[in-house]
């Protein structure tokens, strides 16, 4: 008989079996199921590649298996949406593991079988914090759509202006996901600088100038007054036109939409989050030689 779990109340199932394993998804929008890392290939039970099965001993000791649901049409799974897992360790015993979160992904890590000392277990998919953020999410969906990303800011230059202190939510949303994005790739987060206001006499008050290359990647100044052409490269935090009507360099302006994404306290990330953030996200992996200006 099936012991029954709901996500969250678990940390690790113990898995008694020592015959074959029988996973089987329930979802209400069309997924199958997969298995990675397992030294014999699973076997799909079924057209509709609901369940598998393999025997225990595919389970090495170096290295875990994931099982994941991954959606049919290739497109995230929707807000709020969840999956139920049922593990059949043979003799009639297993697992039911309910409301599984997938929301926001394609191919959504629900279990990993891991061998210990104690025998195989199992334990939740989740693949860390940064995996789970918003930032993580971008990465994961980028590298599923072929466009891995590789960024190349190094320096953040922060605008401490007065003019700024109002910004201040927005500046702590980007910096959070530009360390989430970094985290999830496994590459060192770009340095943080806060930078007091000069030029005021040459610009006009408020204004953060010069060129602050380092040896590697880039340096991105953010504020709210963009800058000249020969001061650098910026990301604005304020309405659009106002990159428009000054003459400036090598700029960025977020759309309000993505400021709203990047807020977001929840994980019902959809394709329409992608959408809205692709200029971030392209921006992040602009050429380091050129410190942000494409060729």
């Amino acid at each position: 008989m099936s012991s029954i779990h709901s996500y969250g109340e678990w940390d690790e199932l113990q898995v008694t079996g020592r015959a074959a394993l029988t996973l089987t998804l329930v979802s209400h929008v069309p997924a199958t199921l997969t298995a990675t890392g397992t030294t014999t290939t699973p076997k799909y039970l079924g057209a509709a590649r609901h369940a598998l099965a393999f025997p225990v001993s595919a389970v090495a000791a170096e290295q875990p298996v994931t099982v994941r649901a991954v959606t049919a049409n290739r497109e995230p799974f929707p807000g709020d949406c969840v999956v139920d897992l049922s593990v059949d360790t043979g003799g009639g015993s297993g697992y039911l593991l309910r409301g599984l979160p997938v929301t926001g992904q394609v191919e959504a890590p629900l279990v990993r079988l891991r061998r210990t000392e104690r025998g195989l277990v199992l334990v939740p998919g989740a693949e860390g914090q940064a995996a789970l953020s918003l930032g993580g999410w971008c990465v994961k969906r980028c590298e599923e759509n072929g466009q891995a990303l590789s960024p190349t800011v190094s320096t953040v230059v922060l605008d401490t202006s007065s003019s700024m202190r109002r910004h201040s939510q927005d500046v702590a949303a980007l910096t959070q996901w530009l360390d989430d994005v970094y985290a999830a790739l496994g590459v060192e987060a770009p340095q943080v600088v806060e930078q007091e206001v000069g030029g005021a006499r040459a610009h006009g008050v408020g204004y953060v100038g010069g060129p602050r290359s380092r040896e590697e990647g880039r340096t991105v100044v953010v504020t709210d007054m963009p800058l000249l052409e020969d001061d650098g490269e910026s990301l604005i935090i304020g309405p659009p036109e106002l990159a428009e009507v000054l003459p400036t360099g090598r700029t960025l302006v977020p759309a309000k939409e993505a400021w709203d994404e990047l807020h977001r306290d929840d994980t019902a990330f959809t394709q329409n989050t992608l959408r809205v953030l692709t200029p971030l996200l392209e921006w992040v992996s602009l050429p380091a030689d050129t410190n942000g200006e494409s060729k």
